[in-house]
């Protein structure tokens, strides 16, 4: 889970960001300075190195060349009859000048409410002594990363009797340089009907789906905010999360839908998401 800055040994501090003031270029090339072709190297790795620097970064599961790192925590604990494994992001101390305060304090509660509730859910089924096994297992993804916006989902389940666990989505996207957390609203220009357009867009993509049903999708897909609640960036643009039963049977799982930024870019505060969308 943890995120770490690009392993060469490279100290980025920001005057604006994609600049780069310090570099520690490897040891193999310091010791051999003064010999002809290992100058040339010298020379081509650095340019090499910064363009690389400059190009477009990397947004697989949280791996990044942006100067601060995400640490996973974790809340962990077992009894006789119960299970408690929830893992959360931090912020590194420490390792960043960005802030980390805010970021760091809503996620720490966020996970410990989790399991807070799952407790006095246990207190009161009255399991003491008996069979049955509950747990709470949630771990978390990071699905975008920027010097501007981080996005997690988390993921998981919880079972707390019955035929089957409850399986559990959420997602958090927080604006770094302002240290709050992201509402849907706060993506698009003020009086625009988001709503229409992501629902008309989704039904219209979760109806190509095998096995959906019309019902769920006109109940689940509706333009209301409840709907909606989930969602993370991506350089193809804004994914909406559906959990299970929302608008397909269970055994589908977690449904995304990627809604093109073209296809909203009309009603987007493209001031505030400048940083994250790419028009093709």
């Amino acid at each position: 889970m943890d995120c770490y800055l690009w392993e060469g040994k490279m100290i980025i501090k920001s005057a604006g960001y994609g600049l780069y003031s310090v570099f520690r270029i490897p040891a193999f090339f310091r010791k051999n300075i003064n010999n002809d072709f290992m100058s040339r190297s010298y020379i081509l790795f650095f340019i090499l190195f910064f363009i690389l620097s400059l190009s477009k970064p990397s947004f697989c599961g949280g791996e990044s060349h942006y100067p601060y790192y995400i640490q996973a925590q974790q809340i962990k604990e077992e009894g006789s009859n119960y299970v408690i494994d929830v893992e959360y992001p931090q912020i590194q101390e420490g390792q960043s000048f960005y802030p980390s305060g805010n970021f760091n304090k809503y996620e720490e509660i966020y996970a410990q409410s989790l399991v807070k509730s799952f407790k006095e859910q246990f207190d009161k089924g009255g399991i003491q002594g008996t069979q049955e096994h509950w747990s709470i297992i949630i771990d978390y993804r990071i699905r975008y990363q920027s010097p501007y916006f981080i996005c997690i989902e988390y993921s998981g389940g919880i079972y707390e009797g019955g035929a089957h666990e409850s399986p559990f989505v959420d997602t958090h996207t927080y604006n770094i340089q302002a240290q709050t957390m992201v509402q849907l609203q706060d993506l698009f220009k003020p009086k625009a009907d988001y709503l229409r357009y992501l629902s008309d867009y989704s039904i219209s993509s979760l109806r190509q789906l095998k096995g959906t049903d019309e019902t769920f999708i006109a109940s689940g897909a509706a333009p209301t905010a409840g709907n909606f609640k989930f969602f993370y960036f991506s350089a193809r643009g804004l994914v909406i999360l559906f959990p299970p039963y929302q608008v397909a049977p269970y055994y589908m799982g977690t449904i995304e839908v990627t809604v093109s930024y073209n296809y909203i870019k009309d009603i987007l505060d493209l001031e505030y998401m400048g940083s994250v969308i790419k028009f093709k």
